[in-house]
């Protein structure tokens, strides 16, 4: 992560993944395995990359992981199958990791929401944009 952001740099990259995962969902896909390694930052602007593990939203698979992966949802790494609550959880991790870098701490209270052990306690792609959205400086 690069310094050379100011936190309104950092508050639209949020945003720009936020919005880049609704985009997923609203196709009919999951992404099941965001994490700071698949996202691009590109000219003030974030993007996710990396769809190999990605999935039809209709049938997604179940795996019992053996390693605990941090950004993998507590319910996935369980045996439960990927959600878009668990994308939101993954996707929790990588803001709760900028907000705190960054010392963004209205970002670090959103991810914080993202993070609840409870995936239908976890906001929607479209509650964090507008969240974004109302504290970003344009």
């Amino acid at each position: 992560m690069c310094k050379a952001h100011s936190t309104n740099d950092w508050l639209i990259i949020s945003h720009d993944l936020t919005e880049a995962l609704s985009h997923i969902h609203t196709k009919g896909f999951l992404h099941c395995d965001l994490k700071a390694n698949n996202v691009l930052v590109s000219n003030k602007h974030g993007y996710i990359i990396d769809f190999g593990k990605a999935c039809d939203s209709s049938f997604p698979p179940a795996k019992k992981y053996s390693i605990c992966y941090p950004h993998i949802a507590p319910e996935v790494r369980n045996g439960s199958p990927c959600s878009k609550a668990s994308d939101i959880f993954s996707l929790g991790k990588i803001l709760f990791k900028v907000g705190v870098k960054q010392n963004i701490p209205l970002l670090v209270s959103m991810a914080q929401e993202c993070l609840d052990a409870s995936p239908v306690r976890r906001p929607t792609t479209t509650g964090i944009m507008a969240t974004l959205a109302s504290i970003i400086s344009h």
